[in-house]
This record gives structure tokens, C-alpha cells and sequence, in this order.
């Protein structure tokens, strides 16, 4: 909670039950776009991510660290215009991944 009022994203990020509705090939991630009437997330290659794309669920791993499992397109979403606070929230996240590892382990 402490990264997120302190870049004032609390309306923004939240936590979230991990979960999959169907199975990815390799090498793709999961990618939504929102407008202002509908949110579609599809699979795309990653190979294909381009820098709009940027995480937008986090999971962690046994080892407390943070990784991506689904991508937001800034580029072609209604949301474009918290890219650079999505991006500083983030970057904080992954710079003090044990804020989230100590809770989670309590």
C-alpha cells in the first residue's frame, strides 16, 4: 500500500486474484486493451511487445520477486494517459520487491 500513496496510484493499482481463463502458447503474453466501452485482453507474441505495452498484473514467485503475467497497450487504450505513472509505480515496485515478499510470507 506504502508505493502506492506514495505516488498517489492507490485508485489505480489494487491487488488481484491469480487466475487463467485458458492456457498461452510459449513465448506469448496476455495483452488488454480498454476503451471507453469494452476491455479485450488477447494473446499476442511477445516478440511483438513493443514499448506501449507495459505490465499491468503482477504475480510473485516462491522467491519474492515480481513478474509480469499480463500487459496493458497504453498506445491503443483509453488509459494512455497514465503511462508515465504507471511506469514510475512499477519501477518503484521492482526496485523494493520485498514490500510485497514480507507481507505475503506473514
Amino acid at each position: 500500500g506504502g508505493i502506492f500513496m506514495a505516488h498517489n496510484a492507490n485508485n489505480t493499482f489494487g491487488l488481484c486474484l491469480l487466475h487463467n481463463h485458458f492456457h498461452i502458447k510459449e513465448g506469448e503474453i496476455m495483452v488488454e486493451v480498454v476503451t471507453r466501452n469494452s476491455s479485450a485482453t488477447v494473446p499476442r507474441p511477445l516478440a511483438e511487445r513493443g514499448e506501449s505495452v507495459q505490465p499491468a498484473m503482477l504475480g510473485l514467485t516462491k522467491e519474492g520477486d515480481l513478474r509480469p503475467f499480463e500487459f496493458l497497450d497504453l498506445a491503443h487504450s483509453d488509459f494512455g494517459r497514465y503511462s508515465n505513472q504507471t511506469r514510475t509505480v512499477l519501477a518503484d515496485l521492482y526496485a523494493h520487491p520485498g514490500r510485497f515478499s514480507d507481507f505475503f510470507r506473514a
